[in-house]
Parts: structure tokens; C-alpha cells; sequence
């Protein structure tokens, strides 16, 4: 680190990074409506829950979205398809595709 001080900042700012990442994980547990949670948690994993418009792939399926949002399979398969029959989500095999990454943003910020 004495040798080349900007490893120390490229250090700091990856600890902060970390830590907003943790803070936005719990936040978007402690959400207690199912279909804003599943959202949130979808909107993080595709990286675009603050920001971000067009296609995003979440590059999960819904049994890993269940399990980081902390429901169940068929409560989150229940979500997805009506998000489906919104046109905000694609569902393929095993994947997840947002379409409508601001429209999903305003059902978490209600």
C-alpha cells in the first residue's frame, strides 16, 4: 500500500460499494408487500434498480429469485406471470428478462 497510495483508495471505494450493496439488500428484504420485494429483489439482480432503461437480463431463474427474495417458488412464479401478462417481464427457461425497467421501479417506490 505505501508503494502506490491509489490502492488504498481503489480499496476504500470497493468497501463502499460493498456496503451499499448490503444496505440495498436488506432494505429491499425488510419491503413486507411480496410483489414489491420480488420486484426490488428482481430490478438489483438485473442492475438496474435505480437506474437503467431498455432490456435488462437478470441472469437468474425464479427458484434463485425466490430464494433472494425469500419466498416461495410458487409465490414468486405467481408474480413473474402476471409481471409477464403486463408485458414488464420476459420469462424464458431458466431466465428472467426486464422490459419495463422503469414501470417496475415505480411498483417498488409506490
Amino acid at each position: 500500500m505505501a508503494s502506490n497510495p491509489d490502492w488504498l483508495r481503489l480499496l476504500g471505494g470497493l468497501s463502499l460499494n460493498g456496503l451499499l450493496l448490503v444496505t440495498q439488500i436488506a432494505t429491499d428484504l425488510l419491503i413486507a408487500d411480496t410483489k414489491r420485494r420480488c420486484v426490488a429483489v428482481l430490478l438489483r439482480v438485473a442492475g438496474c434498480r435505480t437506474d437503467g432503461e431498455g432490456h435488462h437480463d437478470a441472469g437468474t431463474g425464479q427458484d434463485e429469485l425466490a430464494a433472494m427474495a425469500n419466498m416461495s417458488r410458487q409465490t414468486t412464479g405467481t408474480i413473474l406471470r402476471r409481471l409477464q401478462a403486463d408485458g414488464l417481464v420476459e420469462l424464458g427457461y431458466r431466465t428472467i428478462a426486464i422490459t419495463e425497467p422503469a414501470k417496475l421501479r415505480a411498483i417498488v417506490d409506490v
